[in-house]
């Protein structure tokens, strides 16, 4: 139901989202393909809704108020065509056939930019498309299991505790790594980039990103990376402390039955103390 979880796919397209726009108070895809998979519905909804376990997106025209938020779709190679097609108004056909050996590869746009769009919003897709290309340069494939593997040898080979990495997503619970490790990973990738960039990629408390409103201060003093799905909160980052100070941690709590909330409010008690005292 959220822009958050979009599948991952070969070929993405506007992030494999669609929004909706308002139209004589009903709702209109932005893409005219999903014209065609719009129902109505006598459910007790006031936005636009998607099924579950296929492209069929409904509103109840009674209630409707707003389109809501973007929506995930289904992904699947004959959509992709049909998109493509939409979106260039020229002829699109799906081949099997493999890329010829003299083919072109597009390199363009900002890492930098990607880098701070999933840190900052914790954007799963972004994180899942990048595995799914660091697999396709190193082998010709998507491949996430592949490159998981090769990059756990390469660079993660020394970490404290092995961590358990099975893909890219934020919100997956399989994958599991130390507090410890988290440290470790932060040292490793201050060895690539001054402290001052890692710094301004990540949220800051009271500022920006998924920690706007959280820590907040006369000036930032937490600077990190959030992780949160049900009974799961952690953060990972950097205390800026008032003798100028950054000190790294890593904040792990799970199987709590309180609010998230109520978590964060007992955290921001222990890194106050660290910023006054250390």
């Amino acid at each position: 139901m959220y822009a958050y979880s979009a599948e991952r796919s070969p070929l993405p397209v506007y992030g494999n989202v669609v929004s909706f726009l308002n139209q004589n108070q009903r709702p209109r895809p932005r893409f005219n393909v999903f014209q065609d998979f719009m129902a109505t519905t006598t459910e007790p909804i006031r936005n636009v809704r998607r099924d579950f376990h296929r492209n069929r997106f409904v509103y109840n025209p009674s209630l409707y108020n707003h389109p809501g938020p973007l929506l995930p779709f289904i992904t699947s190679d004959s959509l992709t065509v049909q998109l493509l097609a939409s979106i260039t108004e020229r002829d699109v056909r799906l081949n099997q056939a493999p890329l010829p050996a003299g083919h072109q590869v597009l390199r363009h746009g900002d890492l930098q930019r990607v880098w701070k769009d999933i840190l900052q919003e914790s954007d799963n897709f972004l994180a899942e498309q990048l595995l799914l290309m660091v697999a396709d340069a190193l082998f010709g494939e998507l491949d996430d299991e592949k490159a998981i593997a090769a990059i756990t040898k390469t660079f993660l080979w020394d970490l404290p505790d092995a961590p358990k990495w099975v893909d890219g997503s934020g919100l997956s619970r399989h994958n599991l790594v130390t507090p410890r490790s988290m440290i470790a990973l932060l040292q490793k990738i201050e060895e690539q980039m001054p402290r001052r960039q890692v710094l301004e990629l990540l949220p800051k408390g009271g500022v920006s990103g998924t920690l706007k409103f959280n820590y907040a201060g006369p000036r930032p003093y937490v600077i990190g990376k959030t992780g949160t799905v049900s009974n799961h909160h952690s953060l990972v980052g950097y205390i800026r402390t008032n003798q100028d100070r950054y000190l790294m941690f890593a904040f792990m709590h799970n199987n709590y039955m309180v609010k998230a909330s109520e978590v964060r409010r007992e955290m921001e008690k222990v890194l106050r103390f660290i910023r006054d005292n250390y």
